[in-house]
């Protein structure tokens, strides 16, 4: 019995020193038996939770090392901080981009990773959230992008912070020679067509007047044109961010109005504001939304022939956004441009029920403008036709009550009135 026991004690003082092999081989036949079957039970269940623990760790490091050779791939630096702001990855490309972990601190790209939200950004992949917009960060010669996000753990707290690093140098490089290009050309169209007109309004001919008026109208037009360049240049969330601020919805939409009605007035044509919601208030930049909208009804005048009408509607508010409308009784869009309206400098061949081509001065810019303008501003546009019947131009803008809200998507099927031809005695009160 004394052997047996000094085996049972041999064997646990083995397993006890780590060799997980070691067994009493005993059956429990009696007291002792049974002590040293248990305890090979025990050493067995240990070892098999032991290797499957050795296999989940041999796994865990071939999917990290994997993960790791991935990000270390990746075009774009990619900088991983824990809560307390040590870095634990930094990838290749972000070692390039910086040079080294104390640029990374220099630079303040580090700071990104502080930003608090009371509500986290769009999903940038599952577990990742966005922390505000892309920010730009000079480092002398070179210009980068950052974007600064939340990492959340399966209970949905945040346990560290991914900054996604991207060269832009080239691109802002590209966007100050664009700008100075514009500036040279709006000085070398400017002033020698304002001393032309200018001399040529002094001529006692009629003629001359008339030929320098018709000038001054197509230099407007060049300069307006610029404009437009300019604006294509700058349009973007952190341009509209600067200057926008909460905006009465129903102040602007008449504003816009007042902008256009002598205009469409003098085109032989109504326009009517309805307003099915008040009150509401967007984020915004006033002079960029009264563009957007402005470029709308524009185009509603242009291709819509004398006696017809159009209409600036704010419908309900859905879902934290504000729900727009503008329609027209017009020519309408020819199916075969529908898929390019918002192409930059496209122009369409909008045609009358008689098969005359309109013909309007541009260089097909508005649309597009209007399309950028809406998305920086967080919202959608789509646009609905049906040929020489009119057109109707829907787009959303988010409410200034809630931030970091995902937009549904726009579903014509859940917009009331598609367009219809409006009738002659159209009156406002008739659609409230």
């Amino acid at each position: 019995m004394t052997g047996r026991i000094e085996e049972v004690t041999v064997v646990a003082d083995a397993l006890a020193k780590g060799h997980t092999v070691a067994r009493t081989q005993m059956q429990p036949t009696d007291e002792i038996g049974a002590l040293g079957h248990a305890l090979d039970r025990y050493a067995d269940r240990t070892k098999h939770r032991e290797d499957k623990l050795r296999d989940l760790l041999l796994r865990q490091r071939r999917e990290t090392s994997y993960l790791l050779t991935v990000i270390d791939a990746f075009p774009e630096g990619v900088v991983v901080q824990a809560m307390d702001g040590r870095v634990v990855l930094i990838n290749q490309r972000a070692r390039e981009l910086l040079g080294s972990q104390r640029v990374f601190r220099s630079s303040g790209i580090h700071e990104l990773a502080n930003v608090v939200a009371d509500k986290l950004g769009p999903a940038l992949a599952p577990g990742i959230y966005a922390l505000g917009d892309p920010q730009r960060v000079n480092l002398g010669e070179k210009m980068l992008s950052a974007q600064a996000a939340a990492i959340l753990s399966n209970s949905q707290k945040r346990i560290g912070t991914v900054i996604a690093l991207r060269d832009i140098t080239a691109d802002v490089r590209q966007e100050q020679a664009h700008e100075e290009l514009l500036d040279r050309l709006s000085k070398d169209v400017a002033q020698p067509l304002t001393g032309l007109v200018s001399t040529a309004s002094r001529s006692p001919n009629p003629t001359i007047h008339a030929f320098a008026r018709e000038i001054s109208r197509h230099a407007a037009r060049l300069q307006q044109m610029i404009v437009d360049m300019h604006e294509l240049t700058a349009l973007g969330p952190e341009q509209v961010k600067r200057g926008q601020r909460p905006l009465r919805l129903e102040t602007l939409v008449w504003a816009v109005a007042n902008d256009w009605r002598q205009i469409a007035q003098a085109a032989g044509l109504t326009l009517h504001v309805i307003i099915e919601q008040k009150g509401l208030y967007v984020l915004g930049d006033e002079l960029l939304l009264r563009r957007a909208i402005g470029n709308l009804v524009d185009n509603a005048i242009k291709y819509t022939p004398a006696g017809g009408a159009l209409t600036v509607e704010i419908k309900d508010a859905v879902d934290g956004a504000a729900y727009l409308r503008i329609r027209d009784n017009g020519v309408g869009i020819l199916p075969e441009d529908m898929p390019h309206i918002f192409t930059l400098f496209y122009r369409g061949t909008p045609t009358t029920a008689d098969g005359q081509v309109i013909r309007v001065p541009g260089m097909g810019q508005g649309l597009n403008i209007t399309q950028r303008i809406i998305y920086a501003h967080g919202g959608q546009i789509q646009v609905r036709t049906k040929l020489h019947v009119g057109t109707a131009v829907y787009f959303n803008l988010p409410l200034t009550a809630v931030e970091g809200y995902e937009l549904p998507q726009l579903d014509m099927a859940d917009m009331e009135g598609e367009t219809v031809r409006l009738p002659l005695d159209f009156r406002v009160d008739d659609e409230l």
